[in-house]
């Protein structure tokens, strides 16, 4: 299951490819407003977007290039009527991962959805901090309290996806449905295994750890 935001101001078709990914169990969140659309993506924890090209207030060119001049480094997929080829180029110059021109087929549509959501994550030269831990997406590294930490790629994964999205509460099916790959072992067991492994790296003497057991809810972490 991905959390993805909509953002066109065509409300049938709106609600037609929002019907079809909800049947695909994906969490589905709407705009018809550019600039409205723009704010739920910078300050949404969003998994893919897909932006239509012209919108009113703001155009899904500069929501796409506003979003990776921020650093958000998730799939965009942009649709559009426009099919020039130029057209095409400037999309995925400002960003997008992919291009969709209108009519479509749902099912292109959908196979698109999930080719993007398959790949790995851009990263970018920014930093996420979150108290006194700092994960720099460019090199991939982490640092408590000044102090190095190692961690294996699915640990990596997993504080990135908890510390973009501090004081959420995720369940281990949710975890695994968000940062374990298809193609990895995952269990619940291996969600709880990684959360005991990241708390002792992360262990501070004198300071409670940051990521939090959700009694019959779930982790989150708190900064």
């Amino acid at each position: 299951m991905a959390k993805i935001l909509i953002v066109d101001d065509d409300e049938l078709l709106t609600g037609i490819v929002g019907d079809f990914l909800r049947q695909k169990k994906h969490e589905i969140d709407c705009s018809a407003d550019g600039f409205a659309g723009s704010e739920k993506l910078l300050g949404g924890s969003y998994d893919l977007a897909v932006l239509d090209w012209q919108l009113p207030k703001k155009s899904g060119i500069d929501i796409c290039s506003g979003a990776r001049k921020q650093g958000l480094a998730l799939p965009i997929l942009m649709f559009t009527s426009r099919g020039q080829p130029a057209d095409v180029v400037l999309g995925l110059d400002v960003g997008a991962d992919d291009y969709l021109i209108k009519p479509f087929e749902l099912e292109e549509f959908g196979a698109r959805i999930a080719a993007l959501l398959r790949r790995p994550r851009k990263v970018t030269d920014n930093t996420l901090i979150c108290g006194d831990i700092a994960m720099s997406l460019g090199c991939a590294t982490i640092s408590r309290a000044g102090e190095s930490v190692e961690l294996t790629p699915i640990e990596y994964s997993l504080l990135e996806f908890l510390m973009r999205n501090p004081g959420k509460v995720f369940a281990a099916e949710e975890l695994l449905d968000r940062v374990w790959t298809t193609d990895s072992e995952g269990s619940y067991a291996a969600v709880a295994a990684c959360i005991s492994r990241l708390r002792v790296k992360l262990a501070v003497d004198g300071k409670k750890s940051i990521i939090k057991t959700v009694h019959g809810s779930g982790y989150k972490l708190e900064e």
